[in-house]
């Protein structure tokens, strides 16, 4: 005789996390993430091939990445932000590293920071002349070291003595830059003497002379701007501005482009909103960095530049400044920042998101979205944007209020895209997938053999200067 209580079916197993693939069909349950940045600005959109070029970087520096992040049992986040960064900062293209500005000195002076989210430990050099790799000696200073930031000619010398390559100064030398420089200093010098003439502000007293700067990401504005301004003094409509703006203000606080805001399927992946883009004319490419998730669940952020063109010497910007230009927290996330430095330094933008996450409860992206919505108080040319991962779930975003940021990311949930974001046009900005991004990498002509060029040598330094320890590394 059978029982008259059927037996109930045993529960349903409790459901798996999502299976992550990383895009070489490997999985893992453990989320990863790489996003890199190679500067807030783009180059002329008439001159695709150059773009790819520019593209084809950030895309081997994702691959050394994702190799660090894929490696047995998966490699640190910091070994991943460190090889990215470094990359760039070997690529001539970028203004970090091989590709950096010149100063007003005709020289170059670079900065760069990494921070480890897991022990909250950082380390920062600035205006350092001679180190070929700043990031590596910024990681050398927080590891060997018990300071946080090195500068100048003791960072070179800490770098040399802790086995990193040094280089003469003229390493960084490229053609491209020095036309930049040149170009700038001819406007500074016309500017100047327009301001002054027919006696100078009123009349009469001279005006004060004046210094032109180049944001990298910006510079077309800079001299558009300027040369406003110096017409307007030349013909008689008053004195020149006292401190010379440096971009042209956005129109509002772009929309945010991330992933995890909108869209189907497990990785939510899809574009948040929050504006208008600006129509500032930022053509040019600056500070590099990259932010990092780890299988360990540790994040990492890094960050190196060589400034802005015809800066002052021994100027620093926020690259270098734990929490304005660069912080990580495994509670939180990781930020690395591109953009006009001093206003990140003022707003301490990294940090900031980070802030929003842990005391205001905020996801990244509303953290992201809290913080730039603060810019418009610190003044119209609060320009730049930053790269951000999430250190619980690997999502990361990528806001801006700069006509483009030039970036890339790859994902333990299949997300591949390099790119450039044009005036809200997102689908024109990403190339994604390994089979596209391939694709465009294989089309980009071979380059041309050219003579070498010996550039001339530079104009006198324009002050005197006295610089303590060696001369030479």
């Amino acid at each position: 005789m059978s029982d008259s209580k059927s037996s109930s079916p045993p529960p349903p197993p409790p459901p798996q996390p999502p299976t992550a693939n990383n895009g070489s069909g490997i999985s893992s349950s453990k989320p990863w993430t790489i996003v890199i940045h190679g500067g807030a600005g783009t180059i002329d959109p008439g001159d695709p091939e150059r773009e790819k070029r520019f593209l084809r970087q950030i895309e081997l520096a994702l691959q050394k990445a994702r190799t660090i992040l894929m490696s047995g049992g998966g490699g640190s986040a910091l070994d991943a932000v460190e090889a990215a960064v470094r990359h760039l900062e070997d690529s001539p293209l970028y203004n970090a590293g091989r590709g950096s500005v010149y100063t007003s000195e005709y020289t170059h002076e670079l900065d760069a920071s990494i921070m480890d989210g897991a022990t909250k430990k950082a380390g920062a050099v600035c205006a350092v002349k001679h180190t070929k790799n700043p990031i590596s000696a910024a990681r050398l200073v927080m590891t060997r070291s018990v300071h946080v930031m090195l500068c100048g000619a003791g960072a070179d010398q800490f770098a040399k003595e802790h086995g990193l390559e040094v280089v003469e100064n003229s390493y960084f030398d490229t053609k491209r830059r020095r036309k930049q420089i040149d170009t700038i200093i001819a406007k500074q010098k016309a500017f100047n003497k327009a301001a002054n003439a027919g006696g100078g502000k009123g009349g009469g007293q001279p005006v004060p002379e004046q210094k032109l700067v180049v944001l990298d990401h910006s510079g077309a504005s800079l001299v558009q701007r300027n040369e406003t301004a110096t017409a307007g003094a030349a013909s008689g409509g008053g004195e020149a501005a006292a401190a010379v703006s440096v971009v042209t203000p956005p129109t509002k606080v772009t929309a945010l482009t991330t992933n995890g805001t909108a869209g189907t399927g497990s990785s939510g992946s899809g574009n948040g909103a929050g504006g208008d883009r600006t129509k500032a004319n930022s053509h040019m490419i600056g500070t590099v960095g990259a932010v990092a998730l780890d299988q360990h669940g540790n994040v990492a952020a890094a960050t190196s530049t060589g400034g802005m063109t015809n800066k002052s010497y021994g100027r620093v910007g926020d690259s270098p400044i734990i929490g304005a230009g660069t912080y990580a927290d495994n509670r939180t996330c990781a930020v690395s920042c591109t953009g006009y430095g001093e206003y990140f330094m003022r707003a301490v933008v990294a940090h900031g998101v980070h802030a929003a996450m842990l005391y205001g409860k905020q996801s990244l992206h509303q953290a992201a979205s809290s913080v730039m919505g603060e810019w418009d108080g610190y003044g119209a040319d609060f320009t730049g944007g930053f790269v951000g991962v999430d250190a619980k779930s690997g999502v990361w975003t990528a806001p801006h209020n700069s006509t483009g940021m030039y970036k890339g990311v790859i994902t333990s949930i299949g997300e591949h895209k390099v790119g450039i974001w044009h005036d809200g046009e997102e689908k024109k900005g990403w190339i994604s997938g390994d089979q596209a991004i391939n694709a465009m990498i294989a089309s980009i002509p071979p380059p041309t053999t050219k003579k070498k060029v010996t550039l001339p040598s530079p104009p006198q330094p324009q002050h005197a200067q006295t610089v303590a320890g060696p001369s030479k590394i």
